[in-house]
């Protein structure tokens, strides 16, 4: 429960930008819930996969895959092209969160390869923090780090550290 409070406060605080919790939380806090229920689930089939033999760069080529595919249908449900948005000033960045995200889940795959979902899914849920720390550093401008962020993070470290402790 620390693990998913830390993150419905960071959540809620970098949505609002207020300093001010109240329990009105509104329905955007679903989309890092769903992330973080389709995540757990998506490591238990990819600790599936490694474990009937499926070797890492195969598993992460077909996770690509699927989610360029489900991209195509996004778009294509929403009406607009994929791909016709690239021309923005951001994509640099963009390619930069691409391979960082390969990266990560070349190091996820290695450690479901070798350890228990239990085992690795917990440090996962400290990812947060990360994004907190750079935001800090790189956004000041763009983003506040307030007391409940700090809140958030510590909860989620909190989290992280328990689950992992008890497995």
């Amino acid at each position: 429960m620390s693990l998913v409070g830390g993150v419905m406060i960071l959540s809620y605080e970098v949505k609002s930008g207020d300093s001010e919790f109240d329990l009105n939380i509104s329905g955007d806090l679903l989309y890092p819930i769903g992330a973080m229920a389709f995540l757990g689930t998506a490591a238990f089939f990819d600790r599936l996969g490694l474990l009937q033999g499926v070797p890492i760069p195969v598993g992460l080529s077909v996770k690509f895959l699927g989610a360029v595919t489900g991209l195509v249908l996004y778009s294509t449900f929403k009406g607009k092209a994929p791909f016709k948005q690239f021309k923005s000033s951001g994509k640099g960045s963009l390619v930069l969160a691409g391979i960082t995200n390969s990266i990560s889940l070349a190091l996820l795959y290695s450690a479901l390869s070798i350890s228990d979902v239990v085992d690795v899914m917990p440090f996962w849920g400290i990812s947060p923090l990360f994004g907190v720390i750079l935001s800090y550093i790189f956004l000041k401008d763009m983003e506040k780090i307030t007391k409940l962020v700090i809140i958030g993070a510590v909860l989620v470290m909190t989290g992280a550290i328990l689950i992992r402790s008890f497995m």
